[in-house]
C-alpha cells in the first residue's frame, strides 16, 4: 500500500521468494574453483542442491548438479583413489539417473552398474564378503545385458564358494553358515539369467573412439607400474600390462564390458586409446584418464588427440565443457588446439546456425596460434583463456536450444 492506496500490481513491491537451493550451489561453486580444489567437499553441496531440488520437482537441476558431484568426485578420486568417496559418487549417480531424460538414463545405467560393482570390489578385497555379495547382487539392476549380470553373479557365487572351501578348513566358523545361506540365493537367481545372456536391456548411444597422445617426462617401467595399479582402482575389470618391442602395453576392460581400453608407451610418448558403443560414457571415462595421468605422470601434456564418432549436440557440448575447464586452468596453447580442432571437424557435417559457426571459427584463431612453436606449449594467456570461455558459453547456450 502506498499512499493509501493498495498496489495490485503481481510483482512491483513484491519480494520474489529465494531459490532455498541456491545456497548449496553457490558454496560448491568456491569449493570446487580452480583456487580451492576441495572436489569432495564441493561435491557434498552439489548433493544436497540435486536433493533439494530433486524435493521440489525440479528435475532438470537436481539432474545437472548431481551430474556436477559426480564430475567432482571423480577428480577427487583421479588424484586419491575411489576408496573414501565411492558411496557419495554412486548416491550422487542415482540421483542423477533417477532424474535424467530417457535419452540419458542409458550411460547412465552403465556408469552406475560400474560403481555399484567397483564399491563391491572394494568390499571383497577387504574381507568383507557378505556386504560384497549384496553389493555385487544389487549392481545387477543396473546390467547393460543379462550377460553382464550373468558374469556378476557367478562371480559372486565363485567367491562365496572359495570363501566357505578356505573357512571350512581352518574349523568351525559362525560365518560358514550365513555364506552358504548367501550362496544358495545367489544360485537361485542365475538361471533367469542364463537363459538369454546376450539379450540387450536397452539400446545404447553412438559408438566412439578417443586416440589420445601424451608427451611426458618420467622413467617408463615407474610409469607403468604406477598406472596399472591406478587402473585397477578404477571400475575395470581386468587389467593385463605386457612388454612390447617398442615399450610397454596395459590393455583394460571396464566391468560392463565397454569401453575397452588400451594405453600404448612408445618412445617418449603415451597413447590412450578407447573404444566404446557409448558415446558420452566413453569420453567420461577419457576424462578420468587424462586426470589420472596428470596426476601420476611427471610433465604429461596432450599432443593429439582424434574422436572418431557419429557428431552429436551432446558429443559437442561434452568438448566444450572441456575446452572451458582447460581455459580456465591455463593449459597451453597447444593442448587447447587439440580440443578446438575436434569441436571444428565434428561440426562441420552437423547443419548449424550461422551464428555458431561464426563462433567456431573464432576458436579456430585461437587454436591456430598453437602451429607456431613460440605458442604451442605456452600456457593460455589471460586474454585468450577469458575469450574461450565467452565463446564456449556462446556456443553452449545455443547448441541447448537445439537438443
Amino acid at each position: 500500500m502506498k499512499n493509501g492506496v493498495l498496489n495490485t500490481h503481481p510483482f512491483k513491491g513484491v519480494r520474489m521468494l529465494k531459490d532455498p537451493c541456491k545456497k548449496y550451489v553457490k558454496e560448491a561453486s568456491k569449493k570446487t574453483s580452480i583456487f580451492s580444489k576441495d572436489y569432495w567437499s564441493g561435491a557434498i553441496l552439489y548433493i544436497q542442491a540435486a536433493e533439494c531440488y530433486r524435493s521440489s520437482g525440479d528435475r532438470e537441476n537436481a539432474f545437472k548438479y548431481a551430474m556436477k558431484a559426480a564430475d567432482a568426485l571423480k577428480k577427487y578420486a583421479g588424484k586419491f583413489g575411489y576408496e573414501l568417496v565411492i558411496g557419495d559418487l554412486e548416491k550422487a549417480l542415482l540421483i542423477a539417473y533417477n532424474t535424467a531424460k530417457e535419452k540419458d538414463k542409458e550411460r547412465l545405467r552403465r556408469e552406475v552398474f560400474n560403481i555399484i560393482n567397483l564399491r563391491a570390489k572394494h568390499m571383497e578385497m577387504s574381507g568383507n564378503y557378505l556386504g560384497a555379495v549384496d553389493t555385487y547382487k544389487r549392481s545387477i539392476e543396473f546390467a547393460p545385458s543379462g550377460e553382464d549380470a550373468l558374469s556378476v553373479l557367478t562371480h559372486a557365487a565363485e567367491l562365496l564358494e572359495r570363501v566357505i572351501q578356505k573357512k571350512s578348513r581352518l574349523g568351525k566358523d559362525t560365518l560358514v553358515d550365513k555364506l552358504i545361506s548367501k550362496l544358495e540365493e545367489i544360485k537361485n537367481l542365475i538361471p533367469q539369467f542364463e537363459t538369454a545372456p546376450t539379450k540387450e536391456i536397452s539400446k545404447v548411444s553412438e559408438k566412439l573412439q578417443c586416440i589420445a597422445t601424451f608427451r611426458y617426462v618420467d622413467i617408463p617401467s615407474e610409469v607403468v607400474k604406477k598406472l596399472e595399479n591406478n587402473i585397477k582402482n578404477l571400475p575395470v575389470r581386468e587389467v593385463n600390462t605386457t612388454e612390447t618391442p617398442e615399450g610397454y602395453e596395459i590393455n583394460f576392460i571396464y566391468t560392463s564390458g565397454d569401453p575397452l581400453g588400451k594405453i600404448e608407451f612408445r618412445g617418449g610418448n603415451i597413447i590412450v586409446n578407447l573404444n566404446g558403443n557409448d558415446a558420452m560414457l566413453t569420453l567420461n571415462y577419457f576424462d578420468e584418464l587424462r586426470e589420472l595421468l596428470a596426476n601420476n605422470v611427471g610433465s604429461c601434456r596432450l599432443i593429439g588427440l582424434k574422436i572418431k564418432t557419429t557428431p552429436s549436440i551432446s558429443v559437442i557440448l561434452k568438448l566444450l565443457d572441456n575446452l572451458q575447464d582447460l581455459a580456465v586452468t591455463r593449459a597451453t596453447y597447444g593442448e587447447i588446439a587439440q580440443f578446438i580442432n575436434n569441436i571444428t571437424n565434428l561440426t562441420s557435417s552437423l547443419s548449424l546456425p550461422g551464428k555458431v559457426k561464426k563462433f567456431i571459427k573464432e576458436l579456430d584463431q585461437i587454436a591456430k596460434k598453437a602451429e607456431d612453436e613460440l605458442y604451442s606449449d605456452l600456457d593460455l594467456l589471460d586474454a585468450d583463456a577469458d575469450k574461450i570461455i565467452r565463446i564456449t558459453n556462446k556456443i553452449t547456450n545455443n547448441l541447448k536450444t537445439l537438443l
